[in-house]
């Protein structure tokens, strides 16, 4: 995605002309339609609202931590909760064995829901749904 709108223009003249951008270059529309709602309009003109480069340093370093220890280890009283978007292949074939292994302790749970990588777009009513009946 920063791929994609780092491609575009830096400004449109709607959301429908930046979300048609995003469409041509192979992302679902309604993916496309959620991500212009990090633009802001000024002088009639619509920019993205977003730091592209704070968003890749925080991606970099989202890549380089390791956090399986509190996932294969959680604090007492918590009960993590994973979303898989059936479509997607972040979730690599070791990861989702080492999730299996915890979910056979109880303290982990892994939903497997249809969708994309951005499933919150792709199926926002089954996120909706598990939060509704996993929160306190």
């Amino acid at each position: 995605m920063l791929r994609a709108v780092r491609s575009l223009p830096a400004q449109f003249a709607s959301r429908q002309e930046a979300a048609e951008g995003l469409a041509q270059l192979g992302f679902a529309p309604d993916v496309a339609r959620w991500m212009t709602t990090n633009l802001e309009s000024s002088d009639g003109r619509f920019r993205w609202r977003l730091d592209f480069d704070a968003l890749e340093d925080l991606l970099r370093d989202f890549f380089q931590t390791d956090r399986w220890s509190v996932v294969l280890d959680p604090p007492a009283g918590v009960a993590l909760h994973v979303i898989k978007a059936s479509e997607s292949e972040v979730l690599s074939k070791e990861a989702l064995r080492r999730l299996d292994g915890v979910a056979a302790t109880h303290r982990a749970c892994l939903h497997v829901v249809p969708g994309g990588h951005w499933i919150h777009a792709d199926n926002p009513e089954e996120v909706v749904r598990l939060l509704a009946r996993h929160l306190p």
